[in-house]
């Protein structure tokens, strides 16, 4: 931040404009953030007064020439002035009358001599070549601090650039970006109109001056910016997917639906584009296509309980009950009890029980389970065991079968594989039996999603052929009710034999001798290499293909998770943030694609990173940033969960914690963190169901069961907190931190 910014105008106007609370910023000087503005009278050029600057304000006459673009119409910045202050000594700039600079510091006023001012003639005249090369190094800088979220050091190098040339536009747009990265959104419009003016057909900044408006609830200006862009580059995917959106606020559905579908066609792949086509399509009652496009993205693995809310409201619509009453059955596994969107789940799937006439069967006892499956739909489940009856619902199972209508197709029975760990599903013709490996099934969402595999798998079955008959008794026990618990397994490591590492190892060493100059040979190695922990070995190749493209972030994103297993945290802060500012070309956009690898990654572990250094401020904004990429990684929301849980922003840590479970409804870790916050927020029955939950997974932690106790205890219910403590001491290592708790709190409550 500059300390006084200077403007020259008349004294006398100047005073007048502090008298009456706002100092206008001439359209010919550049504002730079400061504490305090400064008047260099425009005759006398002397400096007698400075303000304190309270507070900055954009003002923007729209043209009434609506052939004008937004980028033309007026603007003047404002300064809301405080105290007036009125120097002692006048400085006189007279000998310098043509080179008064746009910002002082207090040093540079307070040590002015009595013959006038000197700071002036240190200034060294630079070369345009000198010039552009000093701020081309600025910019580099300043965008590698502007990613690692460290701001400060950003704008300082983004203003020393500005002193330099004040005629480059993306000096102007990087400090855009800087203010909306702070939220001070009229002076990123003011920088990014002086861009504009610069640089008319930088589409990048009508892209980003129109976000900037958007988040000032501007939404006409903000599709006028994204209008201004697509007239630049008609296949701008920022400026297509974000005037849609714009134009859904605006209600113009079938314009946004037109956008939109013009956004797909950029990039099949944006899964954010086919939620607001949803959207789009659902305001405009087209409810099949909504549903099909939400449906895209969850099958895509992006769930987000939002879309199921919003399927279940287009099921409903649609007069298709068993498929809305399956989407709140699943909202109500995504919100803990008391959240507004369990209770909404809870009265409509009482009401859609109603209208379903095919009724669920519940099963009483594991016996009962195939032998009913077998009556009911003609399908058998050969291998069930108290062991896969904790981890499958086979009521929804029942559900399913019935919803995807599966009795359509040749299924004489369906196996789940218990050891198999992927997600692999098989059909064997001759046998007609239907195999789900781990992966496929460990909840009930995966379940579904292999279920729907089916119909692209299995033959359908002859018209003539017998469907189940339905007895008297078996639809008597579709009444009936039990919970059956899903328990999410941990994944074992798979694996490998020796000789088949060793081949691997000898393959890719063979490649990099053949080929030293392939970025990927030497990325293939380091792979091979960190699976077997020869992480040291891993990082110099990694190194290597980086060095060889230093564009590459898969490359740097591999070296930096192998400085983090060394516990080389600095090394593995740098080589991340290198992953994250490498621009890759249409070559490497091919391979992230087909590789599924998003910048989210490397934004990601560097979070990690900043969490293992202590740095929980750095991290929550590095995680903050991920998310906005991608997110649907619970982990993520987990540990910046986590992060706002160090910091005591409780609010925000629930918030991350909801987000982390209505992805991974069976994150046990989740449960417990969210359970000890709502404790240290002294909401006990909360906090009770959420380490119930979290206790009711395999292998519970010991810190769940304490704080569960800590709960029981806040409830007036010492024999169940007991309960708690002793499974402590009966479960725990001694050096468990918990342990020695547990055991002074049974202590204390048996001397009560």
């Amino acid at each position: 931040m500059k300390e006084i910014f200077v403007i020259k105008t008349s004294e006398e106007d100047f005073l007048k404009q502090y008298e009456n609370k706002i100092i206008s910023v001439p359209l010919d000087t550049i504002y730079r953030t400061s504490i305090y503005v400064a008047c260099v009278d425009s005759g006398t050029f002397k400096l007698r007064y400075l303000a304190k600057i309270n507070e900055v304000k954009l003002n923007e006459e729209n043209s009434t020439d609506r052939k004008d673009n937004i980028s033309t119409y007026s603007y003047c910045l404002y300064l809301k002035p405080g105290k007036l202050i009125k120097l002692r000594n006048e400085i006189d700039f007279t000998p310098h009358a043509n080179a008064i600079p746009n910002y002082l510091t207090f040093e540079e006023i307070l040590s002015v001599p009595a013959e006038g001012v000197d700071f002036l003639k240190k200034q060294k005249k630079l070369s345009k070549k000198e010039v552009s090369l000093i701020v081309a190094r600025y910019l580099e800088q300043g965008i590698n601090f502007s990613v690692s979220q460290k701001l400060e050091d950003a704008h300082g190098l983004f203003d020393r650039a500005l002193d330099l040339d004040k005629n480059n536009y993306l000096i102007y747009f990087y400090l855009g970006n800087i203010y909306v990265d702070r939220a001070v959104l009229e002076l990123a419009i003011y920088y990014y109109r002086k861009s504009l003016e610069l640089n008319p057909r930088f589409h990048h900044a009508f892209n980003y001056l129109g976000l900037a408006y958007l988040y000032l609830n501007k939404v006409n200006n903000a599709v006028e910016c994204w209008e201004q862009s697509l007239n630049l580059n008609a296949k701008d995917e920022f400026a297509l997917s974000n005037l849609g959106k714009a134009l859904i606020q605006q209600k113009k559905y079938a314009k946004a639906l037109e956008i939109l579908t013009m956004a797909r066609d950029v990039n099949s792949t944006n899964l954010f584009v086919y939620n607001l086509i949803g959207v789009a399509n659902a305001n405009l009652g087209r409810l099949d296509d909504a549903i099909e496009n939400w449906s895209r993205i969850i099958e895509a693995g992006q769930d987000d309980e939002y879309l199921h809310l919003n399927l279940a409201r287009a099921y409903f619509e649609s007069q298709r009950y068993r498929e809305a009453l399956e989407e709140y059955e699943l909202i109500l596994d995504m919100f803990p009890a008391g959240h507004d969107l369990h209770k909404l789940a809870e009265q409509n799937i009482e009401m859609l029980r109603e209208k379903v006439t095919e009724k669920t069967v519940v099963i009483n006892t594991i016996k009962d389970i195939s032998p009913y499956f077998v009556k009911k739909f003609g399908i058998a489940l050969p291998n069930i065991d108290e062991e896969l009856s904790k981890k499958i619902n086979f009521n929804k199972l029942a559900d399913y079968i019935v919803m995807l209508d599966i009795t359509s197709y040749k299924i004489k029975s369906i196996i789940f594989d218990k050891i198999k760990e992927d997600d692999q599903v098989i059909y064997d013709e001759a046998e007609q039996t239907f195999t789900i490996n781990r992966e496929a099934y460990k909840t009930t969402i995966k379940l579904r999603k292999s279920l729907k595999k089916i119909k692209t798998m299995v033959p359908l079955k002859d018209k003539n052929e017998a469907e189940p008959i339905k007895s008297n008794e078996e639809e008597a026990k579709e009444k009936e009710q039990i919970k059956i618990r899903q328990i999410q397994t941990q994944n074992e490591a798979s694996r490998i034999s020796t000789e088949e590492i060793q081949s691997a190892l000898d393959q890719a060493q063979a490649l990099v001798a053949s080929e030293p100059n392939n970025e990927w040979a030497h990325y293939s190695l380091g792979s091979i290499l960190a699976q077997i922990g020869s992480f040291k070995e891993a990082s110099e190749s990694f190194s290597t293909a980086s060095t060889i493209n230093p564009n590459n972030a898969i490359a740097w994103y591999a070296l930096g998770l192998c400085h983090v297993r060394m516990n080389q945290l600095d090394d593995a802060i740098q080589a991340l943030q290198q992953a994250i500012i490498s621009v890759p070309d249409s070559r490497l956009t091919s391979v992230y694609e087909e590789w599924n690898y998003k910048d989210s990654l490397a934004y990601f572990g560097l979070g990690d990173v900043y969490i293992r250094k202590g740095m929980f401020d750095e991290a929550i904004k590095i995680f903050q940033k991920g998310l906005m990429i991608d997110a649907t990684s619970a982990l993520a929301h987990f540990q910046l969960g986590t992060c706002f849980e160090v910091k005591e922003q409780y609010d925000e840590a629930i918030e991350s914690l909801l987000n982390s479970l209505s992805l991974n409804p069976n994150f046990s870790y989740a449960y417990s963190k969210l359970g000890i916050i709502y404790f240290r927020k002294e909401l006990y029955t909360e906090a009770q169901v959420m380490l119930l939950k979290a206790v009711g997974y395999e292998n519970p932690d010991s810190e769940s069961y304490f704080f569960l106790g800590e709960v029981y205890l806040k409830l007036g219910k010492p024999e169940d907190a007991k309960y708690c403590y002793t499974n402590i001491i009966q479960s725990a290592p001694k050096d468990d931190m918990y342990y020695e708790k547990a055991r002074k709190k049974l202590e204390e409550l048996g001397n009560k």
